[in-house]
């Protein structure tokens, strides 16, 4: 997956996912010409890209998106939304506000309603929102052999991540 641009901005990103879609939205807000490079997930699919070596050279820890900027990777979607407003603040709309006590305001917001690998579940807005998903995740994952699944997760680069497996194997002996 090397970094081949058709413009000064590339994203890596998956269409559903939530992160993936604010940043893009930002994109469009900033008014910015972008590349897109979907990337899939072993969540979802078999043969997925983000854990594939190409994609690792990227992001080391696996996740999306990932903003590529003349060359610079950028992870996390608030820092990438961040990081637009900061290379482009003439361009399209301000992302943050020009008040710094609303801007902290913000930073605190953002922290709360943010994923964060190593926080508890449900510890934040952010971490409650994947007790929703994990349904959708334990189905999706129900359909591929379970060998697989773990060949897969043994080695992620995120040692949280590799928490899949064992959810699996805990789905084989509890079916919905």
């Amino acid at each position: 997956m090397p970094v081949v641009a058709d413009s000064e901005y590339v994203l890596y990103h998956y269409d559903e996912s939530l992160c993936s879609q604010m940043v893009r939205l930002a994109l469009e807000e900033k008014e910015l010409d972008w590349t897109s490079r979907p990337v899939s997930l072993s969540e979802l699919e078999r043969d997925a890209d983000h854990l594939k070596d190409e994609y690792l050279a990227i992001n080391p820890k696996a996740l999306v998106p990932t903003l590529v900027h003349n060359g610079k990777a950028v992870f996390d979607s608030w820092t990438i939304i961040d990081y637009l407003d900061k290379q482009a603040p003439q361009s399209g709309v301000p992302l943050s506000p020009d008040d710094d006590n609303t801007a902290r305001r913000m930073q605190v917001f953002t922290r709360e309603a943010s994923l964060d690998e190593y926080g508890a579940l449900g510890s934040t807005l952010g971490l409650a929102t994947p007790a929703l998903t994990l349904p959708v995740l334990r189905y999706c994952l129900k359909q591929q052999p379970i060998l697989h699944v773990l060949w897969k997760y043994r080695k992620h680069p995120l040692p949280v991540r590799r928490w899949v497996t064992e959810y699996r194997a805990f789905c084989r002996c509890h079916p919905a």
